[in-house]
């Protein structure tokens, strides 16, 4: 089985991110796709981010409709960073008969080489660059041969937008799933200045 994982901060997940996954699941293919939101991100600090679990919840949520996507809680530590090459780790533990995809924007590829442990990523684990954009410019690559790249059509969402959206009390219905919307309005989720 091809098992692809994805994992960002998710902060909230989006339309976007949802989309990446059915490109990848279809294009790969991929029989499943695990979300795996990153309790303590490398590159954020703790204030920075929503809770752990609003934001999983709000990832159970947005891929509840999906059969082939399941919310994962491996890239959760209690205070620890979380680090790409661990989350693999668990993943191929989890899954030891079964390829296992790691899933990233293909703008992240030129930065890979300053994510912890980059060569172990690129020697063992099967990664899969998504392209939404037209102008990532990969010449400069010297491990590209490393990497699939597969092209989608662009979608113009990040979680950032969204929480600047809600901060300013205007309409994310057409960004989140119905669910993770309604999450966000009952718990009173990023009400305090966007970043």
């Amino acid at each position: 089985m091809n098992i692809g994982v994805l994992g960002g901060t998710f902060d909230p997940i989006h339309y976007g991110h949802l989309a990446v996954a059915v490109e990848s699941a279809k294009q790969v293919p991929l029989d499943r796709v695990y979300f795996a939101p990153s309790s303590n991100p490398p590159h954020k600090l703790p204030d920075q981010i929503t809770a752990f679990f609003h934001r999983m919840i709000m990832v159970e949520l947005a891929v509840d409709n999906y059969p082939h996507f399941y919310p994962s809680k491996l890239d959760y530590t209690s205070n620890k960073k979380s680090f790409t090459k661990h989350l693999i780790k668990k993943n191929q533990q989890q899954f030891p008969n079964d390829n296992v995809f790691l899933i990233i924007g293909a703008d992240n590829i030129t930065q890979l080489t300053t994510w912890y442990d980059y060569r172990w990523l690129l020697e063992n684990v099967n990664i899969v660059a998504v392209n939404r954009k037209t102008n990532t410019d990969l010449t400069k690559v010297d491990y590209l041969e490393r990497i699939r790249i597969i092209n989608i059509e662009p979608v113009e969402i990040s979680s950032s937008l969204i929480r600047e959206r809600v901060f300013t009390g205007n309409d994310i219905s057409d960004l989140v799933p119905l669910e993770v919307s309604e999450y966000i309005k009952t718990h009173g989720l990023y009400q305090s200045s966007p970043d």
